[in-house]
């Protein structure tokens, strides 16, 4: 059986069964901005890491669309790069006023924090960190 790169275009069906597999109680669906990246991956380790990629964006996903925001860093280098984009050079990911990807990470940890219904150990949790982690981070935030 051929490599997941060089069958592309069985992604979206692929996707649509691992997603049944990882989140079974949710609908989840992947947006175009993040399909073009999953489509663009390489795959270094098949069907697999492409499991481990919906798995780790079910996580982070809060509502039932999973966008290029949910997908790791790695999704985003160029294909058949092993490198980052050069310093300075400003992802997509990063908001104009964000200075740096400490300012973002304390600004998305107010935004969790103000919406977050539930306990922090719950939030901890739903963020893949230890509480611990999350107790540090707000303090470290300022929050």
């Amino acid at each position: 059986m051929p490599a997941l790169r060089e069958r592309r275009s069985d992604l979206p069906q692929l996707i649509a069964t691992l997603l049944a597999r990882v989140a079974p109680r949710r609908q989840l669906a992947v947006a175009p901005a993040a399909l073009a990246l999953l489509e663009a991956y390489d795959y270094p380790g098949n069907v697999r890491e492409l499991r481990n990629l919906l798995e780790r964006a079910s996580l982070m996903c809060d509502g039932e669309l999973i966008t290029d925001l949910h997908l790791p860093e790695e999704t985003r280098r160029p294909a058949g790069s092993g490198a980052l984009p050069p310093v300075g050079a400003a992802p997509a990911l990063v908001p104009a006023g964000a200075a740096s990807w400490r300012d973002l990470e304390q600004e998305t940890l107010r935004a969790l924090l103000a919406e977050h219904r539930g306990t922090r150990r719950a939030l901890a949790a739903r963020l893949g960190i230890s509480e611990r982690t999350l107790y540090r981070k707000i303090r470290q935030s300022g929050s």
